[in-house]
Formats: C-alpha cells, structure tokens, sequence
C-alpha cells in the first residue's frame, strides 16, 4: 500500500503521523542540510497537527497541509534563521555520513551550492526535484500561484547553476565493470 492509499484512508492524525512523518524528515531534511533542524521543524509540525486534531476530518489533503506546514515553518524562522544557514558552512564541520566517498562529496558540494538559494527558491525546487510535485502541488505548498512557483523554482535552479560554476562538479568515479569468467 502506498502512501497515497494510507493517507486517503487515514482515521486519524496520530495515524497519518506514524505513516508519513519519515517523509516529512526527508523533505525537511532537504529544506534545512542539518537533522538536527530537520528533527525541529518535524517536531514543530507534528505538535501543531495534534493541536488541530479536532479539526483533522476537515483537512482534504493532510500531505499537502502538512508540507505546507513545514514550508512555512521553515520560511518563517526569520531573516536571522536564514542568515546562519548561509553561513554555517564556514564555521561548522559538515555532518560525517557513511557511505561511499564520492557521493559525499557530491552531496556536500550539491548542499553547498543549495544554501545560497533563497528560503522559498530552495522550497519550490526541492519540492519539484526531490519530491516530483508539480507547479500546481507546489503553489499549494508555498501558498502562491502556479505561475509564481514555476519562477521560484526556475529562479532557484538558475542560482544553483550559477553556484555550480563557483562549486564545479568533480565527476564521482565509477568502477570498473566487471568480467564474466
């Protein structure tokens, strides 16, 4: 059963929570660079969801209200918030991961590049890219026309590839195939 299924079934918010909550880490995860803040802005959004439990039935589509939520909850946090975002970088180690060495450094360029997008640019292209939304779902999201999160998004992808010429990609080596005896 996929997501979409659980959550047209759902009975209830503490339900919907257990089921999607994963998801919403991931997509604030991509928003913020940093579990700690992504564990904040979940922790904020799942709280304030309890809080309207009595007026769960009403909600017509609890993904996008709760993307929502987290949109604004991460865009709210004020100039000061989105000041040390683009700063950390250079006074902070950046978080140690497992895995292969080359995706690391991929991504670790990737989020360089990501944190001079602004807040809502950031927003709309990982909701496009990452979570393969489209401009309509989007405009949903950041609360704005279609036509408004086509240009954040566009202006946003624009920005990256212009920080990719001060971030040049380093092709990741891929191994050698191989032989069949």
């Amino acid at each position: 059963m996929t997501i979409e299924e659980r959550v047209s079934e759902e009975h209830s918010v503490h339900d919907f929570v257990r089921d999607y909550s994963a998801h919403l880490f991931r997509y604030a995860y991509l928003l913020t660079g940093s579990r700690a803040d992504s564990e904040d802005l979940v922790h904020d959004v799942i709280v304030k969801l309890l809080e309207r439990e009595a007026e769960w039935h009403r909600i017509s589509n609890p993904r996008s209200y709760a993307r929502s939520m987290l949109t604004n909850d991460f865009t709210s946090r004020g100039r000061r918030y989105a000041r040390w975002l683009r700063l950390r970088h250079r006074l902070v180690e950046p978080e140690v991961t497992e895995g292969p060495q080359e995706t690391s450094a991929l991504r670790d360029q990737l989020w360089s590049a990501l944190q001079v997008v602004p807040a809502r640019q950031r927003a709309a292209v990982v909701l496009r890219y990452y979570e393969d939304l489209g401009y309509p779902e989007i405009a949903e999201v950041l609360g704005c026309p279609p036509t408004t999160a086509r240009s954040l998004a566009a202006r946003g992808l624009a920005r990256l590839r212009a920080q990719y010429e001060d971030y040049p990609l380093r092709p990741v080596p891929t191994p050698p195939a191989k032989e069949e005896p």
